[in-house]
């Protein structure tokens, strides 16, 4: 200000309003003065160097120095640079920290409890929360036409499902949001440059997430389904999180700014990050479940106390593996995915045993019941996986289970007669396929009056009417 009031009073009193004695007095001064402030003064402590600018565009306006020179402008950019890189240095070291500490805590996370989710860009408009189908007429300023009728077709639409994440996926989430706050201010103040380091630093701290996290944890990703479970929903947080950033953020920035606030060429990548590990994880599981059913065998012989006693160890050792797998993901999957991964490790051991059991050429009839007595005992012990998933009645069992039906269906028919076959033909016809109704009567029946091709011939083109 000082220097201004000096030069102004320079161009009037000195001058005489010639532009000519104006550039020569600039050319004497300027420089040098440009030199000292930028060498012997702290001019961007207070104010990021706002005051250099303005008086850089003051001597232009002026007509001391021509409209080419930059040095205070280029000193202020330089220092703002630095200044950046530092902070970014910082904040991804800070994010290296989160992602490479031993800290098994988890928080939970919800889309009702959730900053920028869809509930609460609808409830900030209208006080309260947009239940089920339940949607507003008329929207929010962040929230699209096209969404707002997504949103109606599909309630839970980009909805972010009750789970659980670790604290450092938490953290990273935080980080992002407020980034973005801070692209938005510096958007608004028309610092566009700054605007778009932080977006780009939004950017490298996904990235690092995306190297770190699974380098951090890979003795554990495929051997630990808890471990595995919560990568997993930090993924699927994260991946929710940029979703909703244009629509949490998009509209307060100016138009020309806006796709700063998109991120959803990371989504896929980051989706498929943990969705690999944790196919991978499940792919692994499952080879161990078929390791250890490899010790139940339905052949001859399955009578004696021997061969008995190592099948039910052997369905009682997967069993326990199977709870166990079950559990560690219970602490951090939401609910629905939870019964359909627990669905399918029980469908393994279902699938395996039946596949033994329709191998089997003959079965005697004092092994009959020992075949069943394992079976039933599977359909009891397997029961017990599902009561932290809400324990679903038999129809849901059927249908997040492969192979539970036809399980069922055989501990109950097998070594049965023809009339309990007859009993239960429309079920023997909806549960099992051809091959396997007829084995199952094959290692049934005994002197029956009708093969069991016949019968199934009967019963399938009546309808099992």
């Amino acid at each position: 200000l000082v220097l201004e009031s000096f030069f102004q009073f320079a161009c009037d009193c000195w001058t005489g309003g010639s532009a000519e004695v104006l550039a020569g007095l600039g050319h004497r001064l300027y420089p040098p003065i440009a030199r000292a402030l930028v060498q012997h003064f702290d001019t961007c402590g207070a104010d990021g160097g706002e005051a250099l600018e303005r008086f850089e565009t003051f001597a232009r306006d002026l007509g001391l120095v021509k409209s080419a020179e930059k040095t205070l402008s280029r000193h202020v950019h330089q220092h703002r640079h630095a200044v950046g890189e530092q902070r970014r240095a910082n904040i991804l070291a800070e994010a290296r920290e989160w992602l490479l500490q031993e800290d098994t805590s988890l928080e939970d996370v919800a889309d009702d409890s959730e900053p920028g989710s869809i509930t609460k860009l609808l409830e900030n408009r209208f006080g309260e929360v947009a239940q089920s189908q339940q949607v507003p007429e008329i929207a929010d300023a962040a929230v699209s036409d096209r969404l707002r009728h997504a949103l109606k077709a599909d309630a839970g639409l980009l909805r972010l499902p009750a789970m659980r994440v670790s604290r450092a996926a938490h953290r990273i989430a935080a980080k992002l949001r407020a980034l973005m706050e801070e692209a938005v201010e510096a958007a608004g103040q028309g610092r566009a440059e700054v605007a778009g380091e932080l977006s780009k630093l939004v950017r490298e701290v996904c990235t690092l997430f995306a190297i770190l996290r699974p380098y951090a944890q890979k003795a554990l990703l495929k051997s630990n389904a808890r471990c595995c479970g919560i990568f997993l929903t930090d993924c699927l947080y994260l991946v929710h999180v940029l979703i909703l950033m244009p629509y949490s953020f998009g509209k307060r920035l100016p138009e020309e700014h806006r796709p700063l606030s998109f991120f959803v060429d990371l989504v896929p990548q980051l989706r498929r990050l943990g969705e690999n590990h944790f196919f991978a994880m499940l792919q692994h599981q499952q080879q161990q479940l078929i390791a250890t059913l490899q010790r139940l065998d339905l052949g001859p012989g399955i009578s004696q106390d021997r061969a008995f006693i190592a099948a039910e160890a052997a369905l009682g050792a997967a069993s326990q593996q199977v709870k166990e797998i079950a559990q560690g993901l219970s602490v951090s999957l939401p609910t629905e995915l939870l019964r359909e991964v627990s669905g399918v490790l029980v469908g393994v051991v279902c699938q395996n045993m039946l596949g033994k059991l329709f191998g089997l050429r003959y079965l005697a009839p004092e092994e009959v019941g020992c075949v069943t007595a394992l079976f039933t005992s599977a359909l009891a012990m397997y029961r017990q996986v599902f009561p932290a998933v809400a324990a679903p009645d038999d129809a849901g069992l059927e249908h997040d289970v492969p192979g539970w039906a036809v399980l069922s269906l055989a501990a109950d028919l097998l070594g049965s007669g023809f009339s309990r076959f007859l009993e239960k033909r429309e079920e023997l016809i909806r549960v099992c396929k051809r091959e396997e109704a007829l084995k199952l009567m094959e290692l049934s029946w005994r002197d029956e009056g009708i093969s069991p091709e016949d019968a199934w011939a009967s019963w399938a083109g009546s309808g099992g009417d």
